[in-house]
């Protein structure tokens, strides 16, 4: 599980002055030298720092050789229909045409991912349509009898972080709570 790496368009850009490419290496580094070979990665959102595909090239450029199928989480620095342009996944099923919307399954575990991202006037807050509520709400109620893990970038209720709780929640999140409450002897984990 990685997140919030926020690689920028070129190896030299600095976040908070931290270079974000020389770190993301530190970590692909001790991906790379595990002494097993993951099923997969999960990359929970912020993927680049701003939503340029100069950014995603060259993440794609850094996880080329990995050898491991990588999924990605929509964060409010990144933009759905660049990840699905630039990003390779491991084998999924599509469940929304416009956002990054999916689930997959790997050793008798689903799991399924959200796309919180709205609209920039909101930011760094996320929101989630009805449609994709429809969408949540019937994988979670069809015959699945594999226990479900969830991913999704945005908090779903405060978790005593004043910027967070502040800024950074998802609008709906106690309707997504309720709804995974209603269903939790499916959800092994959000």
């Amino acid at each position: 599980h990685i997140s919030d790496t926020h690689i920028g368009p070129s190896k030299d850009f600095a976040l908070h002055g931290v270079n974000s490419f020389q770190g993301f290496q530190t970590v692909l580094s001790a991906i790379r030298t595990l002494p097993f070979k993951p099923d997969f990665i999960i990359h929970t959102g912020d993927i680049v720092a701003g939503p340029d595909e100069t950014s995603y090239k060259l993440f794609a450029s850094m996880v080329a050789d990995l050898q491991v199928p990588i999924y990605y989480v929509t964060g409010n620095h990144d933009d759905s229909k660049i990840v699905k342009k630039w990003l390779s996944f491991g084998e999924k099923d599509d469940l929304m045409e416009d956002k990054l919307v999916y689930s997959f399954t790997k050793n008798d575990q689903r799991f399924l991912v959200i796309d919180g991202r709205g609209p920039q006037e909101i930011d760094p807050h996320g929101t989630i349509s009805e449609e994709q509520f429809s969408i949540i709400e019937k994988q979670l109620t069809t015959n699945y009898q594999l226990p479900t893990t969830i991913f999704i970038h945005f908090p779903l209720l405060p978790i005593d972080c004043t910027w967070i709780d502040r800024d950074m929640l998802l609008f709906e999140g106690e309707k997504l709570h309720a709804l995974f409450v209603k269903h939790r002897t499916k959800i092994q984990g959000v």
